[in-house]
């Protein structure tokens, strides 16, 4: 018997998508990091949210085998003093663009309903080490496929860095200050 793995050949849009998911969870720890700094502060709370799961089996050696339980919607909650609450779907890209498409049909209608009544409905975008802000309303450009860190700054704000990670509150407040919410 053999002690070597036979190597699975992926597709490209496989190798890009595994790419995409690692810079994703980097880009999540740090989402995440501030979020803990926010609600220390008394600044924010922001809360992840899980992929609906559903465990299907256990197994012998204790391991659960689950399945998705439907399609997920935005990455984070975010609620902050006052009242004021929404979400955030969060987007990490080692390129200089993203696709409009990146936001998945499910995601959109939340988060255009999120819009429609008058919460916070927003994309964190971090292309390459940059990152930046844009409300829902603005993301989808008709005469557009996708965004570079230009349109993303002439739509939304750039996230500047603090030592901890990517201050997007603060960039949430330029943003509702620039728009008079």
């Amino acid at each position: 018997m053999s002690n070597f793995r036979t190597r699975v050949k992926r597709s490209p849009r496989s190798v890009a998508g595994k790419r995409a998911q690692r810079a994703g969870r980097s880009a999540e720890e740090q989402v995440l990091s501030m979020a803990a700094l926010y609600l220390q502060r008394g600044h924010a709370e922001v809360i992840k949210r899980y992929e609906p799961f559903a465990r299907v089996s256990k197994s012998a050696a204790g391991a659960w085998r689950g399945v998705y339980a439907g399609p997920a919607g935005p990455d984070f909650e975010i609620w902050l003093p006052g009242g004021k609450a929404g979400m955030i779907e969060m987007k990490s890209r080692d390129a200089d663009r993203i696709a409009i498409s990146a936001i998945d049909p499910y995601q959109k209608a939340t988060l255009a309903r999120l819009t429609r009544g008058g919460h916070l409905a927003l994309i964190l975008v971090r292309l390459r080490e940059r990152w930046f802000l844009i409300e829902y309303s603005e993301w989808e450009i008709e005469y557009r496929k996708s965004h570079n860190a230009a349109t993303l700054v002439q739509h939304g704000v750039e996230v500047l860095m603090s030592p901890e990670g990517p201050d997007y509150l603060s960039a949430l407040h330029t943003l509702l200050l620039t728009r008079g919410g």
